[in-house]
């Protein structure tokens, strides 16, 4: 888990293994609200299954295979959005 400056989390999970790798980024406020998720757990339908992100609202929607630096890239945008 790393703090974010702006008084949020994101959890982070990876494991790379031979011929697999599974990640998931959960980025939330403090008091456990979802601002955004990022993973390739295969219970979602998207066009780009697995790889899928989660918002708040319940909507998920189609997404791509990322890493910790482009996740971390997105929330930096998003926070300067918010100034």
């Amino acid at each position: 888990m790393a703090d974010i400056k702006n008084n949020t989390e994101l959890y982070v999970r990876e494991y790379i293994g031979v011929g697999e790798e599974k990640y998931s980024y959960h980025w939330q406020e403090k008091n456990g609200k979802l601002i955004t998720r990022w993973d390739n757990a295969p219970h979602q339908q998207v066009k780009t299954f697995p790889h899928h992100k989660h918002y708040p609202d319940g909507t998920v929607v189609e997404s791509y295979d990322i890493r910790l630096e482009k996740v971390l890239k997105s929330i930096e945008k998003k926070l300067g959005e918010k100034q």
